[in-house]
Formats: structure tokens, C-alpha cells, sequence
């Protein structure tokens, strides 16, 4: 096995273990939490005193970090649909 297909066959695999998570009691319950969380921490910034930056800036940061573990989890989906296609592609040219 290539390094290329090794590599590509890990990608997919870890797409695959996320999607489990996410599908899990415990994915669901997780997204949902950083969801209202963040929804929270937005309602919370509508409310923070204008001239108090350094509150300002805690709000935004935690909602900053909510995005981050989002998009991170979105990225692992993304690269493990690529991973995927790349396979398929490979398998189509051999």
C-alpha cells in the first residue's frame, strides 16, 4: 500500500469514527451543549457594557473557542469526504 492510499485510508477512517461520535447519544449531546452555549454567550455579549473591553473580549473568545471545536469537527468531516472521493478516484484508475 502507498503511502499516499495509507494516508487516505486513516483520513476516511477518522471521518468515519467522528461520524459515530456525532450520531452518538454522547456527539448529540455535545452539539448541543456547544450550540446553546453559544447562542448563551451571544445574548450574554448583546448585554455587555460597551465601555468594559476586557468583558467584551472574554464573551468573544468564548465564543471564539465554541466556533473553533465546530469547525474542527467539521474540518475531520470534510477531509475524511475527500479521503473518501480520492479512493474512489484511485480505485477507478487501477
Amino acid at each position: 500500500m502507498s503511502p499516499e492510499i495509507r494516508s487516505l485510508v486513516a483520513d476516511e477512517s477518522i471521518g468515519i469514527e467522528v461520524e459515530r461520535f456525532l450520531s452518538s447519544a454522547a456527539g448529540k449531546a455535545l452539539i448541543g451543549r456547544l450550540e446553546t452555549e453559544r447562542v448563551d454567550a451571544l445574548e450574554t455579549l448583546a448585554g455587555v457594557d460597551a465601555e468594559n473591553p476586557k468583558a467584551i473580549r472574554a464573551v468573544q473568545n468564548q465564543i471564539a473557542v465554541i466556533d473553533m471545536v465546530m469547525q474542527y469537527m467539521a474540518d475531520l468531516h470534510a477531509m475524511a469526504r475527500q479521503a473518501s472521493e480520492r479512493l474512489l478516484q484511485i480505485d477507478q484508475t487501477d
